[in-house]
């Protein structure tokens, strides 16, 4: 099952106003020119929320075998010197039998994106969920029927950075690839109960500093997806509107 339209729909609608902002108001949102303050305030959200706590969790790299060529990435298909592996069921299990035996309750599992028979994942999160070891998903863009059994055996996050807010940059380093169809894939994800976790890639080549403030943009307008949805619903496309 693909994505539905509605969520192309809104995509669209977010990175248009995300292309249009005024990067000045952002940047006045966001005053990074004074980084001391901003550090400070940062760590001071993170304390109210966090506190001064370390957080660990587990990473189990099941597979590092991938059908895309992203740029920047060392699992891409064009490179030919990675010795490509993908662990069976039973492996993972007793790496998450190793996981248990020290604390840890919050595990990622992390593959390449490709098209591969998904049962070993629903088995392995099925066996962390009985072990009240919490899962996260890191494994691209997905079938919503390959998310929707996800979940249902146990997954409760699901990790899908958006790498830049900027289209053009987006499609040249992700092989073709269009950002609509990734932030479509952040707004199903959302809907289905995930707890989603996304992000910019800070440093990619030819991204500039206003790159960068209407990424930050386009985190809190995913963060407000349903709210940025009735603010556009009635702003006609035109590159003369105010947004």
């Amino acid at each position: 099952m693909s994505i539905p339209k509605k969520f192309y729909n809104l995509a669209d609608d977010i990175i248009f106003h995300v292309e249009n902002s005024d990067t000045e108001i952002i940047q006045n949102r966001y005053p990074i020119k004074d980084l001391p303050k901003l550090k400070h305030h940062a760590r001071d959200k993170r304390n109210m929320k966090y506190g001064n706590n370390l957080y660990v969790r587990g990473c189990l790299d099941f597979s590092n075998n991938c059908e895309k060529s992203c740029s920047f990435c060392g699992l891409s298909k064009s490179n030919i010197g990675l010795v490509r592996y993908t662990l069976q069921a039973d492996e993972m299990i007793q790496c998450i039998d190793e996981i248990m035996n020290l604390g840890i309750k919050n595990l990622h599992l992390v593959g390449g994106e490709i098209n591969r028979d998904w049962t070993f994942l629903f088995d392995t999160v099925s066996y962390a969920h009985s072990k009240g070891i919490e899962t996260t998903i890191v494994a691209g863009e997905l079938d919503v029927n390959l998310y929707d059994e996800l979940k249902a055996r146990g997954a409760t996050r699901y990790i899908l950075k958006f790498e830049t807010s900027n289209p053009r940059l987006y499609t040249k380093h992700k092989s073709g690839k269009e950002l609509c169809e990734r932030v479509a894939h952040l707004l199903q994800l959302r809907e289905m109960g995930y707890k989603i976790g996304t992000g910019n890639i800070v440093g990619l080549p030819e991204t500039t500093i206003n790159d960068f403030y209407r990424d930050l943009l386009l985190i809190d307008c995913l963060k407000f997806a349903y709210l940025v949805q009735l603010l556009l619903g009635s702003i006609t496309r035109s590159l003369n509107t105010s947004v």
